[in-house]
This record gives structure tokens, sequence and C-alpha cells, in this order.
């Protein structure tokens, strides 16, 4: 028997095209689970940009210290700073964090467990990736990034870009 604060209920909204199995389903606690973590990471965010008009405030020098130790840490893996890579990855990382550590709270289920959330955010990740290479060298660089140094390399190139 679970006690949990929700209800274990699962549903399956691809059922009437035949796919049942586990991956296809949606489990309440995972979603309210995730929806937890999204609000205190917006309850969070709300504070921090009420502290930060105060510049003299301890709440506004925690953040400019959690802020720096992101920049560092940006730096050091992608060797320059960039802001819309930093907001993206410090983004995910802190929705991880946050997914993680809600299921210290009691009776709420972490949503991390669930397969689907680990493949929402490798799917996005992927999608903002490509996008940010497109942005960058354009859809014909992009495309001829495939096709380098010979056509015939295309589907190899396109398994090796999945598969990162």
């Amino acid at each position: 028997m679970s006690a949990g604060l929700f209800d274990h209920h699962t549903i399956k909204p691809f059922a009437c095209l035949g796919l049942t199995g586990p991956f296809w389903s949606v489990h309440s606690d995972i979603v309210a689970g995730t929806w937890i973590a999204m609000g205190i990471l917006l309850a969070i965010t709300l504070v921090g940009r009420l502290f930060l008009r105060n510049k003299k405030s301890p709440v506004t020098l925690v953040y400019e210290k959690a802020i720096g130790l992101f920049m560092r840490v940006s730096i050091d893996n992608i060797g320059s700073f960039h802001k819309n890579y930093f907001a993206f990855v410090s983004s995910l990382f802190l929705f991880t964090l946050f997914c993680c550590l809600v299921g210290l709270i009691h009776f709420v289920e972490e949503s991390t467990r669930d397969l689907n959330t680990a493949l929402a955010i490798a799917l996005s990740s992927f999608l903002y990736v490509q996008y940010q290479k497109i942005k960058l060298h354009g859809i014909k660089g992009f495309l001829k990034e495939f096709i380098d140094p010979f056509a015939v390399m295309a589907p190899l190139h396109l398994v090796g870009e999945v598969s990162k």
C-alpha cells in the first residue's frame, strides 16, 4: 500500500493505439512532484528578484555568489561565457536538482525516478544544441556538416549526432 500524498494513478493516454507499456504511462505522483519542484524554483526566483533590488541584502549576496559559481563552472566546461548557454545549462541543472530534492519532502515522489523525465531533459538538450548549431552555421552549413567529407558519410554523421 502506498503512503503517498497523491494517490498513485496511472493514465494511459496512448492505450487506444495499443501502446500500454510503462513507458507510455503517465503517473500522477511524478507529475505532481515535477510541478512541486517547478513551484519551488519559481518561488526562489521571485524571492531573488524581490531582494536583488536591494544591493546590501544578504540574500543578494547569496544569489550573486551562486551565479558567480555557475559562471565559473560554465567557463571551466565550455571554455568561455555565453549568456544563452549559461541560462540553459544552469536551468537544466537546477530543474534536475530540485526534481531530485523534492523526494525529500515526505509523501512526494521524486520525478527523476521516471524515465520519461530523463527523456524529456535529454530531448530538450538535443533540440537546443541543434538549434544553436543552425543559428551559428545557418541551415546550409548545418546540413553541409553531415555530408563532409563524402555524401555517403551522412548516415554515420546522423547516427553520431543522435548518439551525442
